[in-house]
């Protein structure tokens, strides 16, 4: 597949994933999102660019504006094909915030981390192998973050 063939693919699927799929969110925040217009998480990263942008949704929409942030960030690097869900969750908790971040990752050390972390709150431990990181890690080096970061 060529670079400008992945781009589009990861174009198309970044414009279906849904902003309620993303976890460790209240459903609230989440329930308020779609409602105001942003079920899609390409549509909530238009509207929040910037700081400014940020700011003036965290108010009209009465999210804090920590929470608002961090959901951006993680519609952000969904981006990334495969990245949502759990996943993205995981990957936010363990200290990737942003795809700049995550370009940089060590999958071997990532994957181990995360299934400590796993541990660590009592999940059973259900990530992919190592590969698939890899994988997202490479993703990533063609991929561009949307927003502007604080």
């Amino acid at each position: 597949m060529t670079d400008s063939e992945y781009s589009q693919r990861a174009r198309d699927n970044y414009k279906r994933k849904r902003t309620g799929l993303i976890e460790g969110v209240d459903k609230e925040y989440l329930t308020r999102l779609s409602k105001a217009g942003y079920a899609y998480m390409h549509k909530l990263v238009e509207a929040g660019r910037t700081k400014t942008d940020r700011q003036r949704l965290s108010e009209q929409l009465d999210i804090p504006y920590d929470i608002l942030y961090r959901i951006i960030q993680c519609c952000d690097m969904a981006q990334i094909v495969g990245l949502s869900g759990k996943v993205l969750f995981y990957i936010y908790e363990l200290g990737y915030h942003s795809i700049d971040e995550y370009r940089y990752a060590e999958p071997e050390k990532m994957n181990r981390a995360a299934l400590d972390y796993l541990a660590s709150i009592g999940k059973k431990p259900t990530l992919p192998p190592c590969s698939r990181p890899g994988n997202w890690v490479g993703d990533a080096m063609k991929t561009d973050s949307l927003i502007e970061r604080d």
